[in-house]
């Protein structure tokens, strides 16, 4: 019989299948899953795609090599097989005889002997034995026995409160404080961490010294020969200087012009080109001309210079620059002080002893030499700290004591201290070492189990004696519920243990 196959994929579904089927024209039609791969349709959608190929005047099978899949089919009456060529070569079961046979099923009936014997079963009489006046006492005795050793096991109860004997740890720690560390070593290092803060001051101190300045520029008469034929140009400001060495200067003030003719002479006035007492020179000092005029012309002055002068002004020594980079630099170290705690997080302690300094800059005015009556400062720099975390200490100090933590006993949570002793020691190589105390307190801890076993079943009296031999720090407290109860219960689990230091 002619059949119209659909290869499914894995994203079919409902919709998908039920549009590929309507362009079948066979009267059956075959869902071919693809191997290895789920499609997502459900059982429920097979009724549905069932129904739609019988709306079609079709036939709906399977083939699948998934057994959940074919067994789901057939249980909805749909032929079921492994494979495409197996579907084409075998006969499908026709669905109306496949409802038969599961309607039958449903409808099959018990055979009236079955039925017969339930119903005597249902209806049996109880036996001769329980009729009998002892057994029902005895069984009646038996229950109220069965309660009261309920009663007694379950209903008293008992609480033991045990106060331990305590203890001061203490031990002496010798700390190495490594900045490249950065764990707490039970070896007793500790990192430490770098808090670091940038200061700028500024500060005015007067002049102390004094230095000769010269001021008055010496004036005077110089006269130009000429060498030449032609007249020569002088112009003004023209150098003219002496000849040995420093070169004193002087320039002229004006313009003038040497006359035609050799041996011709032109007189101007000149004055130094700096002032003080330098200036003052004997006749004939200025025999030399700057320029290409030296080439024309010769020089002279047939006067001595006169009028240069010096004067005394202040000036900054090298003491008071030292002085005031002092005075700044102690109110940059204050300034520090102040600000670097504030750096340091919650339970940090500060190391005073490693505060350094660096200077960043440092900026006189006037400059040196310069004379002025007052100097001033910019001074800027850079100033660090080392510190260690307060966690640190503690995890140094618990390390230590946890290795001679006496047998029996357990530290006391919130009573661990680490606190210096002495001061921080720096070596010559940057190495730090302090010294730390820790101290905790610790006390004796008890195995809820033997000290249960101790008590089972014991009189309040004999019980507290029992738990005397521990290491208490008081007489054991025994309350029993009820509290008219002479024995502590036989199980533990109505026992319950209570410790406080």
């Amino acid at each position: 019989m002619k059949t119209y196959i659909i290869q499914l994929e894995q994203h079919d579904d409902l919709t998908s299948v039920r549009d590929k089927m309507s362009w079948a024209k066979s009267p059956r039609i075959l869902l071919v899953w693809p191997p290895r791969r789920r499609v997502n349709i459900r059982p429920l959608d097979m009724v549905l795609l069932q129904r739609h190929a019988t709306s079609l005047g079709a036939q709906l099978g399977i083939a699948t090599r998934s057994g959940d899949v074919r067994r789901s089919a057939k249980a909805l009456g749909i032929p079921a097989f492994r494979s495409s060529t197996e579907a084409q070569q075998e006969i499908w079961s026709s669905p109306r005889s496949s409802k038969q046979q599961l309607h039958k099923r449903r409808r099959k009936k018990h055979p009236r002997a079955t039925i017969l014997r339930m119903r005597e079963g249902i209806s049996a009489k109880e036996p001769h034995w329980l009729k009998n006046p002892y057994v029902r006492i005895g069984i009646f005795s038996a229950g109220v026995l069965a309660v009261l050793v309920i009663f007694i096991l379950f209903l008293p109860s008992a609480t033991i409160r045990l106060h331990p004997a305590s203890q001061v740890q203490s031990v002496a720690i010798p700390v190495k404080i490594d900045p490249q560390s950065k764990e707490v070593s039970i070896a007793g290092v500790i990192p430490a961490h770098l808090a670091s803060i940038s200061v700028e001051g500024k500060g005015n101190a007067p002049a102390t010294g004094t230095m000769t300045v010269p001021e008055v520029k010496a004036s005077g008469k110089v006269r130009f020969t000429n060498l030449t034929l032609s007249p020569i140009r002088v112009p003004d400001g023209t150098i003219v200087r002496t000849v040995g060495a420093p070169a004193i200067q002087f320039s002229t003030s004006g313009a003038g012009e040497v006359p035609a003719g050799m041996g011709q002479t032109l007189d101007m006035p000149v004055r130094a080109a700096e002032g003080g007492v330098g200036g003052n020179l004997p006749s004939d000092s200025l025999q030399a001309i700057e320029g290409s005029l030296g080439l024309s012309l010769t020089v002279t002055n047939p006067d001595p210079t006169t009028g240069g002068g010096d004067v005394e002004k202040a000036v900054a020594t090298p003491g008071d620059r030292s002085k005031l980079s002092a005075k700044v630099a102690e109110t940059l170290l204050k300034q520090a002080q102040a600000g670097i705690p504030k750096l340091i997080p919650q339970g940090g302690f500060l190391l005073p002893a490693t505060l350094a300094s660096q200077t960043v800059s440092e900026i006189y005015a006037p400059p040196e030499g310069t004379p002025a009556s007052n100097l001033s400062l910019t001074l800027n720099q850079d100033y660090h700290a080392y510190y260690i975390l307060e966690e640190d200490l503690n995890s140094l100090g618990a390390l230590v004591l946890d290795a001679s933590l006496p047998k029996g006993y357990s530290p006391l949570a919130g009573t661990l201290s680490v606190s210096p002793v002495g001061e921080l020691k720096i070596a010559n190589d940057g190495s730090m070492t302090w010294q730390v105390r820790a101290d905790r307190k610790i006390a004796a801890t008890f195995n809820q189990l033997d000290i249960m076993s101790r008590v089972l079943g014991r009189t309040r009296n004999r019980a507290v004696k029992d738990l005397s031999s521990l290491k208490l720090a008081s007489s054991p407290e025994v309350t029993l519920s009820p509290s008219w109860w002479f024995w502590l219960p036989p199980v533990p689990l109505r026992i319950s243990v209570e410790t406080n230091p």
